[in-house]
């Protein structure tokens, strides 16, 4: 599992697995000497909201969404963490180590057996060496945990209707300050919905491919990294390679929308894109809206719009595409630019301007339904936009919001609303 040679991890451990594999040793030394949560690993860096975020990233299939571009049989990350362990928290005397605890203890047993209890030799040292009964956990909304959770240090935002139901939806928007390190995806204001079945996915088993590329050309690869001892420096020094946000600039939850901005600017080759921020909305329960401010140094840099489907896209005219799958179905109405070039397969959906400029700006609607419901009652085929010297004016059924050609928006009147 993991291998050390003259003092180097070596392995896929190297990766994703070593912490969580000496963190059970760690948890032992906090039960002999007695030492507080906050001088323990389960209070620092990555493990403290660690059953957090297996709980966003299990979707409603049981699919684990990979922090990185692992393949369907590298899922180590997942089942070999020693979730039992952080259940132990809810015996803390902290009350957020008492609710992540037991979210824990459902995550385990409730939502993702597979991974942690049936998992085989791994899973059976923890409960062997630990001995850890997992009871009735209650599930997350129960606990408190939100439907939208912000991880606001990676970049990532999650958002769920629920947590225990194979028809929920799930989608996750990622924009990052720094690329980390090789287990990132490239995958900056990118994203991914599922709805009884995936409707917009990804390559390489994560959510790159989602965005756009500029002049035929994606986002820029990095091939090295810090080492440890060079630490977080390294990544914010000024100029510093690892920059490709600068990342989510705003977010706003509440019980009719979600609303994240992302800027990933510098995610590309800046002689090129002289700036791309994406606002992300989602009206609950199932409708988003996608809205791009792209600029380029010139208007010869071509500019495209991409989205990877789940299936292969049906065209229904007027803009209008739907990606169905199994059960699920998104239908995906473009407003802008209003004058494209669109093509499609079962492995892309790209957008071209047919007369680009140095600005452009791309808007579509989604909406995830059921694949049994017809056109006339998909209300994101009914979105219209209203060009101003200024910004866009969008109605998608009761909803109505603004955008500023400057980069503002105004969510101005609108309730949840089912066909």
């Amino acid at each position: 599992m993991v291998g050390i040679q003259r003092g180097v991890i070596t392995g896929a451990s190297a990766k994703d697995v070593l912490p969580y594999r000496i963190s059970p040793f760690l948890y032992a030394h906090y039960t002999a000497t007695g030492q507080t949560f906050s001088n323990s690993i389960f209070d620092t860096g990555i493990l403290k909201y660690a059953p957090e975020f297996w709980n966003y990233m299990i979707y409603p299939d049981g699919h684990y969404v990979h922090i990185g571009p692992q393949n369907a049989s590298d899922n180590r990350y997942v089942w070999i963490s020693p979730l039992l362990v952080h259940a132990r928290r809810r015996f803390s005397t902290d009350a957020y180590d008492q609710k992540v605890g037991e979210l824990a203890g459902w995550v385990r047993s409730a939502i993702a057996p597979s991974y942690y209890v049936n998992a085989g030799s791994y899973d059976m040292f923890d409960q062997l060496m630990f001995k850890e009964p997992f009871g009735n956990a209650r599930a997350p909304v129960a606990l408190g945990f939100p439907l939208t959770r912000h991880f606001s240090q990676l970049g990532w935002v999650a958002m769920r209707t629920g947590f225990a139901s194979a028809n929920d939806l799930a989608a996750l928007f990622v924009s990052q300050r720094y690329h980390w390190c090789v287990q990132d995806p490239y995958a900056q204001n990118s994203f991914n919905i599922m709805r009884k079945g995936w409707l917009i996915t990804g390559t390489g088993n994560n959510i790159t491919g989602n965005t756009f590329t500029i002049d035929g050309v994606g986002q820029r690869t990095i091939n090295t990294y810090p080492t440890v001892a060079q630490g977080v420096r390294a990544y914010t020094a000024v100029g510093s390679a690892y920059d490709v946000g600068p990342g989510v600039l705003d977010f706003v939850s509440n019980t009719t929308y979600d609303y994240v901005k992302g800027e990933a600017t510098k995610a590309y080759d800046t002689a090129k894109l002289s700036k791309w921020t994406r606002q992300f909305i989602y009206l609950k329960p199932d409708i988003f809206v996608i809205f791009d401010n792209v600029i380029t140094t010139s208007s010869g840099y071509q500019k495209k719009w991409n989205v990877v489907p789940a299936t292969l896209p049906v065209d229904q005219g007027g803009g209008i595409l739907k990606i169905a799958n199994g059960a699920g179905a998104l239908w995906i109405k473009k407003l802008l630019p209003v004058s494209a070039t669109v093509t499609f397969s079962s492995s892309q959906i790209s957008v071209v301007p047919n007369s680009p400029g140095t600005q452009d700006f791309f808007l579509h609607v989604m909406q995830a339904v059921d694949s049994n419901k017809g056109a006339k009652q998909v209300i994101a085929n009914d979105a219209t936009v209203v060009v101003e010297a200024d910004g866009f004016i969008v109605n998608v059924g009761s909803y109505k919001m603004r955008f500023s050609k400057d980069g503002g928006f105004e969510f101005i009147d609108g309730r949840p609303k089912t066909p």
